[in-house]
């Protein structure tokens, strides 16, 4: 994660600001991302169709991990 000066404000920017402009719920159920090096790959498959995400082909530090409820 990052330092924990920054955890307060990643989460709020995250999580909450969305949320609380357009005075929906809050989620409840938390991400996971882990410190790990990893390349975006350059396209997906979806369905019959290919999709080339942002970042394709760069390396980036943090990975999705998971969601928990």
């Amino acid at each position: 994660m990052p330092r924990p000066s920054n955890r307060a404000a990643l989460e709020a920017f995250a999580s909450h600001f969305g949320p609380d402009f357009y005075r929906l719920p809050r989620n409840l159920g938390t991400v996971t991302l882990m410190k790990e090096t990893w390349r975006v790959p350059g396209e997906l498959a979806f369905g019959d169709e290919r999709l080339v995400p942002m970042r394709a082909g760069e390396i980036l530090t943090w990975k999705f991990a998971g969601l928990a409820a």
